[in-house]
């Protein structure tokens, strides 16, 4: 019996251990726009493009600039950040698994 206890015990400890956050355990996980607090319109540039543009709201205001569009990049995804940016977008700050990005208007 006292050889079960230990094993419980040492069974939970371990377990204790284990992350549970996905982000912690996997490089390329990233919430969806919606878990962040973010509301998309739109896939960015087009349909299948990981980036979305971004509406307005209460997480993302700081961000906007009336004179550029706003734009979510995965974080991970530094190929799509890297295109957004030879395009003429500037990094402006991360949401959470996001990067946030102005765009010129005139795209």
């Amino acid at each position: 019996m006292k050889i079960f206890a230990r094993a419980a015990v040492l069974c939970l400890a371990v377990a204790g251990c284990a992350s549970t956050n996905p982000a912690s355990t996997a490089g390329t996980y990233y919430s969806p726009p919606w878990q962040s607090g973010l509301k998309t319109v739109r896939p960015y540039p087009d349909a299948g493009s990981p980036c979305y543009e971004i509406a307005r709201n209460m997480v993302s205001k700081d961000f906007w600039d009336d004179a550029n569009m706003l734009i979510g990049c995965p974080k991970y995804d530094q190929v799509a950040i890297d295109q957004q940016v030879a395009g003429g977008a500037r990094v402006v700050g991360y949401i959470h698994h996001w990067t946030m990005l102005n765009v010129p208007a005139y795209r």
